[in-house]
């Protein structure tokens, strides 16, 4: 078994000015908005997943997770009193539209763009792996990370992939891949356990195909 490490995506910080004005809390819908956004305050923190609260109360905020999905979290913030000022501290690509959703429910929504998603090429190692013919097991965490991948020229070798969410499964091109398989809960431990169980499986596959 070979590990190759080719992220699709580069996190690079913005030239936003980070400055927090009244509100009565911030949003964080990954980690990444964690690490790139302002000092943390004495505003609550309501939080997507389990990793981003987690990285939200390390770096000392008073954090709170609402779910683990961005429908879960704007259900939660929804039953907040009309007028109610947060921020979302995000990335410049999102998905689930947790800004405008919540300014329908007449929440006072501002967004602050800590941090940028550039778009990178698989490297030549990822590209000579996909050229062989050995099962290859491939971890997509985001829509777009997969959209990114259907960009690459098409693979020979036979591809699993592991999808976070369905949402990410969407946009896998099933015309080029052997299987796709979704983790039981969008964290990364659910991602971990369904890697995990799927590198046994393609292991005990070859091997009984070794015995034939």
């Amino acid at each position: 078994m070979k590990l190759v490490v080719s992220p699709l995506l580069d996190i690079v910080p913005t030239e936003a000015k980070i400055n927090l004005p009244h509100a009565h809390g911030v949003i964080f819908t990954s980690a990444n908005g964690v690490r790139h956004g302002p000092r943390a305050s004495e505003l609550p923190a309501y939080c997507v997943g389990p990793a981003t609260t987690t990285e939200a109360t390390q770096a000392g905020w008073k954090a709170r997770q609402l779910g683990e999905t961005a429908d879960q979290l704007v259900e939660a913030l929804a039953k907040k009193p009309k007028g109610c000022e947060l921020i979302h501290i995000c990335g410049r690509h999102t998905r689930g539209n947790v800004a405008q959703r919540l300014r329908d429910h007449e929440l006072i929504i501002a967004t602050l763009v800590v941090y940028d998603q550039v778009a990178n090429p698989l490297s030549e190692e990822a590209k000579t792996l996909l050229t062989a013919e050995a099962p290859v097991l491939l971890p997509l965490f985001s829509p777009r990370t997969a959209k990114l991948f259907a960009n690459e020229p098409q693979p020979n070798a036979e591809l699993h992939v592991v999808a976070l969410s369905d949402a990410v499964a969407a946009e896998i091109p099933v015309d080029r891949v052997k299987s796709v398989s979704v983790a039981p809960a969008p964290t990364v431990e659910a991602m971990r356990i369904k890697v995990l169980a799927q590198l046994e499986y393609l292991s005990w596959v070859e091997g009984r195909a070794g015995d034939e």
